[in-house]
């Protein structure tokens, strides 16, 4: 109680600040020093359980000076959720405070950039969107769960060129432990990666390759392939991504489409339709998912989504606010 009061301090103390905007941070000292945050609710309601929980509520800070910038983001991960399970209510808080993402970059002219810290894994598109109110729909697609690490602390560095149209590199490494590793869905100790992306007018495409290897199981490695696409105009968005992962003698397979149409600045709809196999749990599905986005301005999102699956005990509705500060 005493994190969620606290949380509660900080953000109304943001709103109460001359000439801050919603969504771009509190600046404290020009350019070199903004705080800002986000937070995330939501509700899911399955056959025979329901869930309510405050997901995410996080902590910003950020700035730029010369060729450096940076990033730190503190994080409370699930601070309460509630579950009803066949009539039995479990009540769980986390109080928790995670690093979610630390970073320093350093760009070395106008098309190379390097990134040293624990960081977002820069692979496809989809990852590279990880907060709530900033995405499409509040379930996020197998591709992002189960094939390659969803942070890395390493070292990135990308190359960008420019003609006619925009071609980029990245490779990826890390040779070490990671930071804040029980937040991440894979304990790697050990991630490499090459990237590449092409993007021409309204089409991008993408294709990442890596190999990472486990903390707690050093024996086994795990190499991933991953290629996606993206059109992108005005009104319409359409992305796809599909992806493979292999270690010992078993094989994860992640695939989904999902088209996004805006109504207008406010209103858009969502259709996505996905299948995965994880070995590991020996589970495989397909989905559709349809979903609803409302924003009555772009830092603050509503969402809700029907779920359909092939297997039907997973059939589920969500129900999510978002506010970036």
């Amino acid at each position: 109680m005493k994190s969620f009061l606290f949380v509660v301090f900080f953000y109304f103390t943001l709103l109460a600040q001359e000439n801050y905007e919603l969504g771009h941070g509190y600046e404290l000292k020009e350019s070199l020093l903004y705080v800002g945050g986000y937070i995330s609710a939501d509700y899911r309601k399955m056959d025979e359980q329901s869930r309510v929980r405050i997901d995410d509520i996080a902590f910003l800070a950020y700035g730029r000076k010369d060729n450096f910038s940076y990033m730190l983001e503190l994080e409370f991960k699930e601070l309460y959720k509630r579950i009803k399970d066949k009539g039995v209510v479990t009540t769980t808080e986390d109080h928790k405070l995670y690093v979610e993402k630390v970073y320093l970059d350093y760009r070395i002219d106008d098309t190379h950039v390097a990134r040293l810290g624990k960081f977002n894994s820069p692979i496809g598109f989809w990852n590279l969107v990880p907060v709530n109110v900033l995405r499409e729909t509040t379930s996020n697609p197998y591709t992002s769960q189960i094939l390659f690490p969803r942070f890395t602390t390493g070292l990135t560095f990308k190359a960008s060129y420019f003609k006619e149209s925009l071609l980029e590199f990245d490779v990826l490494v890390q040779h070490n432990a990671s930071i804040a590793h029980e937040y991440n869905n894979y304990e790697q100790n050990r991630h490499y990666g090459l990237g590449v992306l092409h993007e021409k007018g309204d089409i991008s495409i993408k294709l990442n390759g890596g190999y990472f290897k486990e903390e707690m199981q050093r024996d086994e490695s795990y190499s991933y392939l991953l290629l996606s696409a993206k059109y992108e105009s005005d009104s319409f968005q359409v992305q796809a991504e599909s992806g493979a992962q292999k270690y010992s003698n078993l094989k994860n397979y992640a695939s989904y489409l999902q088209g996004l149409y805006r109504f207008n600045e406010n209103h858009a709809g969502v259709l996505r339709v996905e299948s995965y196999k994880d070995a590991r749990s020996k589970i495989s599905d397909s989905m559709g998912i349809l979903g609803y986005v409302y924003r009555p301005t772009y830092p603050v999102s509503f969402k809700i989504e029907y779920q359909q699956h092939k297997r039907n005990i997973q059939n589920q509705v969500m129900v999510s606010f978002s506010v970036l500060f």
